[in-house]
């Protein structure tokens, strides 16, 4: 019965996925619709994960990363955003981590540059576990502050949200590295009055390693 519950919370992702895939297009007023639908599905989804995996067995080898990743991304008004960001992350279980990212952020167009940074929660779910190369599907949905109004015509306090497919691989047992490719949402959710929002898509690569190996031999 569990692994039925698990099943299906993995094809939930699947169709995660197929959203993620609709609202990478160039159409921004699709993507905007959609952006609220996801980001509602998504932390379901991960929020459902992380309850179904610290009451399984799989919990008890849970394994903590650090992970160093950088990010860049092209949107609307011909806005470039590159990002490098630190993240701890716990792999709750072969195919499903929860993570804490710290992530500094730059603006670019050509009459326009802006510096930010945000906190964000990340959710990753990996379709062949770890093998050496599994695909994966990451969520990350944050708060960002940047020192003057991003995107241009908006406001300095935004919510970050990505989605991104990708593949990640193993290098040895502690060590991965991951290549993906995602779509960037910065808006204020209509929270304050001026809302242009901002959506790009780019691509992202990161290392990770283990740092805490006690966990593994308990």
């Amino acid at each position: 019965m569990k692994r039925q519950f698990r099943d299906r919370i993995k094809r939930s992702c699947s169709l995660l996925a197929l959203q993620c895939l609709l609202v990478m297009t160039p159409n921004n007023a699709r993507a905007g619709n959609l952006n609220q639908s996801i980001f509602l599905v998504a932390t379901g989804i991960g929020l459902l994960s992380t309850y179904v995996t610290t009451r399984s067995e799989q919990v008890k080898s849970a394994r903590d990363f650090f992970n160093l990743q950088g990010e860049y991304y092209y949107g609307i008004r011909d806005t470039s955003v590159v990002s490098e960001g630190f993240a701890i992350e716990r792999r709750l279980a072969p195919w499903f981590s929860v993570g804490l990212e710290l992530t500094v952020q730059q603006m670019f167009a050509a009459d326009y540059n802006a510096f930010g940074a945000s906190f964000n929660p990340q959710f990753k779910w990996f379709l062949f576990g770890e093998s050496r190369l599994s695909p994966f599907i990451a969520y990350t949905a944050g708060v960002h502050y940047a020192n003057t109004v991003f995107p241009q015509g908006g406001t300095n306090f935004t919510f970050r949200l990505i989605y991104a497919l990708g593949f990640e691989y193993k290098i040895s047992s502690s060590q991965f590295v991951r290549l993906s490719v995602g779509h960037l949402h910065q808006s204020n959710n209509n929270l304050l009055d001026r809302n242009p929002g901002y959506n790009g898509n780019g691509v992202a690569l990161s290392y990770v390693w283990e740092w805490d190996r006690k966990q593994t031999t308990d």
